[in-house]
């Protein structure tokens, strides 16, 4: 989940460091805008907003909830 404090080029690294290792795909979660990107190591990128449903995909089989969980706390 991003912080106040993180900025832009950091998480891409990130993002990029992840993937590199291996990761199927790296969840961006930013609370502000509540919305998730997907990054996937074919380079695409996947944004979902707070009214649709995320999914495990292959690293997590059945994970499955609407994005907007994620704030609801």
């Amino acid at each position: 989940m991003l912080s106040p404090d993180d900025r832009i080029k950091e998480i891409d690294e990130k993002v990029e460091q992840y993937l590199k290792a291996g990761f199927g795909a790296v969840w961006v979660v930013n609370p502000h805008w509540r919305h998730v990107h997907i990054y996937r190591p074919d380079g695409s990128v996947q944004l979902l907003s707070e009214r649709e449903e995320i999914t495990g995909e292959i690293a997590l089989p059945g994970f499955r909830c609407k994005v907007a969980e994620f704030f609801d706390v």
